[in-house]
């Protein structure tokens, strides 16, 4: 079975990189990102005063990673809302069915390469936040210390570099399962919709839907159970604004007592129902008749 799956997914991720939407969507968020993160280095004034922020790469990171993770997951949304939508409505569904070909092997195929794609795609974002925060003029991912502080030889730390990286590695490995999530949303749409237009604009509204929850129940004990809590769009409350706060020396960017769990629960909960709903109805769906 290993194998059948493997040779469906690569089948699946050709037929991903021959089209263009992909390729846009990683150019527009590579640009946005390299751009958030620039512009916040170079152009914005920096402040002066008690409010002054710290100037660091770790800064600069954040601000673009987050605007790169919001910009990106309405492109992964949408490319798996087009996932199984676009063969069913060509009709090459119903083709590629026909051959000696086991649904749950195709359909393994098609989370994989809606995973890929978005691991790809945060794997971008990174790496364009990181290329670009650490080039701009007087940052380094050293540690934060006060811009105000009288004697430039002995520094006020806020906080150490090695602690600042921590912060780094947990706000990407915690992106991860809610991004995988989205994915799923988009999947699941794409199988409940032939028509591709149909299935894109459901998957992306569906989300937006979720956002606009998101915002009506911030602050509520509610919002925890939501997936996209956890991914930094319109309201972010994702370790990456974690990642910000200790970048900016605030003393209060901690994470309410058990947050962990739920930002680790919540995500992995919601994709195994989404996966088991997708399987469910992609294996009893009439699309050979």
């Amino acid at each position: 079975m290993i194998f059948r799956v493997l040779r469906c997914l690569r089948a699946e991720i050709t037929k991903l990189w021959r089209q263009r939407l992909p390729w846009v969507a990683l150019i527009l968020v590579v640009l946005i990102t390299g751009l958030s993160a620039w512009m916040n280095a170079e152009v914005v004034e920096e402040i002066q005063g008690a409010s002054a922020f710290p100037r660091n790469a770790f800064r600069f990171f954040s601000i673009g990673l987050r605007y790169g993770v919001s910009m990106g997951i309405f492109f992964l949304v949408l490319i798996a809302g087009l996932n199984m939508s676009a063969e069913s409505g060509q009709g090459t569904l119903k083709m590629v069915l026909m051959r000696p070909i086991h649904r749950l092997d195709l359909f393994l195929a098609k989370v994989g390469v809606v995973f890929l794609f978005a691991l790809v795609l945060l794997l971008c974002v990174a790496g364009t936040a990181f290329l670009v925060s650490g080039s701009c003029t007087a940052s380094d991912f050293g540690p934060v210390v006060d811009p105000e502080y009288d004697d430039p030889e002995n520094p006020y730390i806020y906080t150490e570099a090695g602690e600042m990286w921590g912060h780094l590695f947990k706000a990407l490995a915690l992106l991860i399962l809610p991004v995988l999530t989205a994915g799923a949303l988009g999947l699941l749409v794409s199988i409940l919709f032939e028509n591709p237009g149909v299935a894109s604009g459901t998957a992306v509204v569906s989300f937006l839907g979720l956002e606009t929850v998101k915002v009506f129940l911030e602050g509520r004990f509610a919002a925890w159970f939501l997936f996209n809590q956890y991914i930094p769009t319109f309201e972010d409350h994702s370790y990456v604004a974690i990642l910000r706060g200790s970048s900016e020396g605030l003393s209060d960017a901690i994470w309410p007592a058990g947050h962990w769990v739920w930002s680790l629960w919540v995500p992995t909960a919601t994709l195994i129902v989404l996966l088991i709903i997708s399987m469910a109805i992609f294996r009893r769906k009439a699309i050979l008749s």
